[in-house]
């Protein structure tokens, strides 16, 4: 079995986020059977630069498992990396926080329009501090994206704007198990991919 592991921690650092890039391209150029994502968040990183690294992940073969593990909570487009994974994996503390935010600039009332415009203000308030309207628009539609590749793993609507802690992650059936047990399963066979549960 070839295991290649890259080590991921939220951040605004677009320096960082490039290396990161660079190094999941060079790794899925390689096609390792499997790909060990390992995430920690203090912050929650850009969503374009999110988006970016789960494009570079999905571009990756078929025959290529991909096992993310969460070392921490996970908070706003960092939750999507988790997600990307074919398995998924956490410690028991941590949760996610998915972000108030519609799935697209069209559709504002899947929160409906009170919460959407408050999320709204809020990221406009953030872009102020950026001294730019223009890069508020361009966040706005980043967490738009975001919050739409979301959608396809859990429910959003009933999740976002609140922690969603490991025993509830595992009801949805987005937790697979234990890292080490996994690994050492893992051998020739491909890893069983678990089912999202959307209600």
């Amino acid at each position: 079995m070839t295991l290649k592991t890259i080590r991921f921690t939220s951040s605004h650092h677009s320096d960082y986020l490039h290396a990161t890039l660079i190094e999941l391209r060079e790794a899925i150029n390689t096609a390792p059977e499997v790909i060990l994502l390992d995430i920690a968040a203090c912050v929650a990183s850009p969503p374009w630069s999110i988006l970016a690294i789960d494009d570079v992940l999905r571009s990756r073969n078929r025959e290529t498992k991909l096992i993310t593990s969460a070392n921490s909570p996970l908070f706003g487009p960092d939750c999507l990396l988790w997600l990307a994974g074919d398995n998924r994996i956490m410690v028991p503390s941590g949760y996610l926080y998915i972000p108030l935010v519609a799935e697209s600039a069209e559709d504002s009332e899947i929160f409906g329009a009170t919460a959407s415009m408050g999320n709204a203000v809020e990221v406009l308030d953030r872009a102020y501090e950026q001294q730019t309207i223009a890069s508020a628009a361009l966040y706005l539609r980043g967490m738009h994206e975001t919050v739409r590749r979301m959608s396809k793993f859990l429910p959003v609507r009933e999740l976002a704007g609140r922690e969603v802690p490991y025993a509830e992650l595992q009801e949805l059936y987005l937790i697979g198990g234990e890292l080490d047990a996994f690994l050492h399963n893992l051998g020739s066979t491909a890893l069983p991919t678990p089912t999202p549960k959307i209600r």
